[in-house]
């Protein structure tokens, strides 16, 4: 073969050979993707770390103290309980007034100190209370109810005989079977009083149970309640007060009440 030939042959030769290295390259190509990489162990760990929220609080309050009632007079009364704990600190506390006639609550936020003092209410209305604490966060404790139903009092009949002595038959708590009552005997004349004595019958065969700050006899319905040794004394204008709890089956009734100081 001439020279000129080879050239010509070797020209015509090359797109061959072009296209024998295209069809190893697509061949080859598929062993070029990069295989996927596992993560590590510790992948796991990172996203945990990663989704939490530290320093969120969800711990609610312990419980209060039970809420007691005292200074019960006809329009009010002032209700107190024992501090709650908390992991952070407690925000303040949920006073809760349930009246019992009309089936309402009402519900006061305490934001300092242990007690409330709740006015303009209705003389006779009975009512009982619950407290329960909570939070900054918004968490709130479970809730305590005290289970006395209490009485706002109202005055009995006022008698003087024969002497300037005047007396107020309260009823301060009530409970299936049982009550609690206050009875006030104040000196509305000039001269003290040494000595004094109170009596009142009851219509519904309420019994005496417990007294204290004065000695009683109680003969089927008629209660007599003398001063004892330290408190006879009642000066002009001044007053005494004595306490009881009772028993009851149908009705309490408050009774007339009168007195006599010597």
């Amino acid at each position: 073969m001439s020279v000129a030939a080879a050239v010509i042959a070797a020209a015509v030769a090359l797109p061959a050979a072009s296209a024998g290295a295209a069809a190893v390259a697509a061949t080859a190509a598929p062993f070029t993707t990069p295989l996927p990489i596992s993560p590590g162990p510790s992948s796991a760990a990172t996203v945990t770390a990663t989704t939490s929220t530290p320093g969120v609080d969800t711990q609610p309050p312990t419980a209060p103290g039970p809420p007691s009632v005292s200074n019960l007079n006809p329009t009010g009364f002032t209700v107190s309980w024992g501090a709650a704990t908390d992991n952070v600190g407690v925000a303040g506390y949920l006073v809760t007034i349930s009246l019992i006639d009309s089936g309402t609550t009402n519900t006061v936020t305490v934001t300092s100190g242990l007690s409330h003092t709740v006015t303009g209410m209705q003389p006779g209305t009975r009512f009982s209370v619950g407290v329960a604490a909570f939070d900054a966060a918004g968490n709130k404790s479970a809730g305590v109810a005290h289970p006395v139903i209490y009485t706002l009092p109202t005055a009995s009949p006022t008698t003087s005989v024969p002497s300037p002595c005047a007396v107020t038959y309260a009823v301060t708590g009530q409970w299936p079977g049982g009550f609690q009552a206050e009875v006030t005997v104040r000196n509305e004349g000039t001269t003290p009083f040494s000595a004094w004595t109170v009596t009142w019958t009851y219509a519904n065969g309420q019994q005496v149970t417990q007294l204290w700050n004065a000695s009683h006899t109680q003969s089927g319905a008629t209660v007599t309640a003398r001063n004892i040794a330290w408190n006879g004394s009642i000066a002009a204008g001044q007053s005494r007060t004595f306490g009881f709890l009772g028993s009851w089956a149908g009705a309490n009734a408050v009774p007339t009440a009168t007195c006599a100081g010597a």
